[in-house]
Parts: C-alpha cells; sequence; structure tokens
C-alpha cells in the first residue's frame, strides 16, 4: 500500500504543480523547469498501475462490485488523457515560442477537478459497500 501511495503522489504531484503554475501561481517559475519534472509521471504511473492490480487482486470480489471503483478509474484515465493533451499545448506553445499559456487554464482547472474527484472516489472506496 506505500508503494501505491508514493506513486499516486509521485505520478500527481508534478501535474498539480503543472496545473497551478498554468493558473498563475509562481508564475516566476518557468514552464520547463515544471515540465522536466512531469518526466516523472509515466514511470509513476506504471507503479501505481501495478500496485493497483495486486491491491485489487486482493479483494477483487468486493471492489469489482463498488461502482465507485469505476468511477475512480475513468477519472483517472481522463486526468492523464488531459495530461497529455495539455503537455501537448505547451510543447506547441513553446515551439512557437509563445510564453502566453492563458488557452491551456481550462484544461488545467478540469485536471483538478479530475484528480480531486479520483482522491475522493479512492477515499469512499473504504467506506461504500
Amino acid at each position: 500500500r506505500y508503494i501505491s501511495v508514493t506513486g499516486v503522489q509521485t505520478c500527481a504531484l508534478p501535474i498539480l504543480l503543472l496545473d497551478l503554475r498554468i493558473l498563475g501561481l509562481a508564475e516566476d517559475l518557468p514552464l520547463w523547469v515544471l515540465a522536466r519534472s512531469t518526466r516523472l509521471v509515466w514511470p509513476a504511473f506504471g507503479v501505481n498501475a501495478a500496485t493497483g492490480v495486486a491491491l485489487f487482486m486482493i479483494d477483487a470480489e468486493h471492489k469489482a462490485t463498488q461502482w465507485i471503483f469505476g468511477v475512480k478509474l475513468v477519472l483517472i484515465l481522463l486526468a492523464m488523457s488531459l495530461y497529455v493533451r495539455t503537455r501537448r499545448r505547451l510543447a506547441d506553445a513553446a515551439q512557437q515560442g509563445q510564453s502566453d499559456v492563458t488557452d491551456t487554464r481550462a484544461l488545467a482547472v478540469v485536471s483538478l477537478v479530475l484528480w480531486t474527484g479520483a482522491t475522493v472516489a479512492g477515499r469512499l472506496m473504504a467506506y461504500l459497500v
């Protein structure tokens, strides 16, 4: 379980920081610095997937019937696909020499909502039958 929690933090934290930077926090911090930290996202996501499968198998009968588990998975998949889209937009802006990323603010807000939802859904799994 510890590895899974660490994987979530390592996966989501760089995305959270990137989203907050896009929304205007720490504007003096260059986006390329945060973009480098997001190199950890995919390896951490892989660790998360592996530990998630292991944790699921421990209690598969129960977890497979929890609707909140499906919600959590969908939210994570949506959040990761949005992360890919955001990274592409930022890369395109960088190639064109644009430093203004205001057009990605809506993506950052949705990303924060999705990650919050996935976290809440994960916690609710312990309380909902």
